[in-house]
């Protein structure tokens, strides 16, 4: 009978419905022994990519760069990928499209400053997050052993803080193609060049961090034509509460051309509401709508893979300014995402109200 009894209760056991637990614990900021005015600050700063923005010019952005000057970050982070995951993908043919789209012939002379320095992609790269020092005081030959370190690291935007100061002899030295790069670069009303690069030369920065990544795009890009499917169906209701944020955006943009002045639109971008409405407009639209399974699943977490990269790469940059300001300029689709991630820690914080608070003109 014995074994009958326990059977039973094994039987029971097994059979009976788990129970859910309730994890409560309080969150990790809010048990940190560090002060606030000690935390590491973070500012997301939400973008329109420039380049493809008739009438994005220096004059254009000043403003924006004025507000940023004032709060004056130790660090500034860019939307390029860093060496170690230019380095992860570029042997790997699903990867030779992004490879050729976001790196392309810098690819070429990374390669080239590396043999010529002896150094591997990753050991420029080692080299320059010890960097300290404003540019403009260092010796000439060593701002030109600067700017090779930083294009053999695949790093255009750091290079180009040492690039002003290069004597002739200096220029003579380096390829042709590569003095036309950075020439072509120099000239580009990219946000990386008219906001990131233009704010490290005033504050004397040493280097400029990457902190991209574009490791998801195989997956993206196996899933593409059945995301475009899904949007080629999606009624015409499909985003009724963020079509107006996007609206004012436009607008806001048309005029900030027409004015020559930014400073509004970024103000916009930077604003919760705005970027509530982007991410419904542009991700939680897979959750409200069919689309070819699993398609919407997977785009939320290609993007997904890409924001906890970009997080993990920028908490790096972030330690060698702890207590310090550091800056992300970014597309503005990254910024609730971000918020979120570099606000989980111990000893971080982030804030919102650089630029000042958007209000809508009366």
């Amino acid at each position: 009978m014995k074994y009958v009894t326990a059977a039973l209760l094994a039987a029971s056991l097994f059979a009976a419905p788990a129970m859910a637990q309730t994890i409560e614990r309080p969150a990790i900021a809010d048990i940190a022994a560090l002060p606030d005015e000690e935390k590491t600050d973070y500012f997301i700063l939400a973008s329109v990519h420039l380049a493809g923005m008739e009438g994005a010019t220096p004059d254009a952005v000043a403003p924006v760069l004025e507000r940023l000057e004032a709060w004056a970050p130790d660090v500034i982070a860019v939307e390029r990928m860093p060496a170690r995951v230019i380095e992860g993908l570029k042997g790997d043919p699903a990867h030779s499209e992004t490879m050729e789209g976001f790196v392309g012939e810098l690819l070429t002379f990374g390669e080239t400053m590396q043999e010529a320095l002896g150094l591997t992609a990753f050991e420029a790269e080692d080299q320059i997050e010890e960097w300290t020092g404003a540019p403009a005081s260092l010796p000439l030959d060593e701002a030109a052993t600067r700017l090779k370190t930083a294009i053999a690291a695949y790093q255009p935007e750091t290079a180009l803080l040492y690039w002003p100061l290069l004597g002739e002899g200096q220029i003579a030295a380096l390829p042709p193609e590569l003095r036309t790069f950075l020439d072509e670069t120099e000239a580009s009303s990219n946000e990386r060049v008219l906001l990131a690069v233009a704010l490290a030369r005033t504050l004397g920065h040493a280097q400029i961090w990457p902190v991209d990544s574009q490791a998801d795009k195989d997956l993206f890009l196996r899933y593409l034509p059945d995301i475009q499917k899904g949007f080629e169906t999606l009624p015409a209701e499909a985003m009724p509460t963020a079509k107006p944020y996007f609206e004012t955006m436009t607008t806001l943009q048309d005029e900030g051309v027409e004015t020559g002045n930014l400073l509004p639109l970024y103000r916009y971008l930077n604003a919760p509401d705005f970027n509530m409405a982007d991410v419904e407009g542009q991700f939680d639209v897979f959750n409200r709508y069919d689309f070819p399974a699993p398609a919407g699943r997977i785009r939320q977490a290609a993007w997904d893979e890409r924001n906890f990269a970009i997080a993990g790469n920028l908490r790096r940059a972030s330690a060698f300014a702890p207590g310090g300001k550091v800056l992300l300029i970014i597309g503005a689709g990254h910024k609730p995402f971000l918020d979120e991630l570099m606000a989980v820690g111990l000893d971080v914080k982030v804030s919102q109200d650089v630029l000042g608070t958007w209000s809508a003109p009366r």
